[in-house]
């Protein structure tokens, strides 16, 4: 019964017009029928949610059950043989807010995650791709000198835009930018 009503109430608040709210709920009364929902189940969740004001459901006061900010990460790397953060924080809880300035900083327990360690995937593969910085027009098009010291094939290369070929002697032009 909670699905069909939670659904209803979550139409009551978004449908402006009473038109478009039973158009809707007539919608959904037929994907629950189809789904195996019986239409008695329906209709009681319906019949709650029609008295219920819009207004009040759009603008539902929190309760002490619901903080109004959300817990604070405590985020540490994990290990296989690192103890059980969590219960230990529960068993030790009220000694950390007997310390005033830690009550005010954590007025709830935080919440723990983990990141996963580094292994030695982390250091063979790289997630991303170092792109060269792009060339202006100039210099697309010609080849160069790569930035490596004493690079045997940098000494024989010329920066020119054109390639004479040594075996055809032909000439062919460089339309991007080359380097060894």
């Amino acid at each position: 019964m909670s699905l069909p009503y939670s659904q209803t109430l979550r139409l009551k608040r978004i449908c402006t017009k009473d038109e478009d709210f039973i158009k809707h709920t007539d919608d959904m009364r037929n994907y629950f029928a189809r789904q195996g929902y019986s239409e008695k189940m329906f209709d009681e969740s319906l019949a709650k949610v029609k008295n219920l004001d819009r207004n009040k459901l759009l603008h539902e006061e929190r309760t002490a059950s619901q903080p109004d900010a959300p817990p604070i990460p405590l985020i540490t790397t994990y290990g296989t043989g690192m103890p059980n953060i969590t219960k230990i924080m529960q068993t030790h809880w009220h000694s950390l807010l007997s310390s005033p300035i830690l009550k005010e900083l954590l007025p709830t327990k935080p919440t723990v995650a983990y990141r996963h360690p580094k292994n030695i995937k982390d250091d063979l593969v790289r997630a991303r791709m170092n792109y060269p910085p792009t060339p202006t027009t100039a210099d697309t098009q010609q080849t160069k000198r790569c930035t490596k010291y004493n690079c045997p094939t940098c000494k024989a290369l010329r920066s020119n835009t054109t390639f004479e070929c040594p075996h055809t002697g032909q000439t062919i032009q460089v339309n991007r930018q080359t380097d060894c």
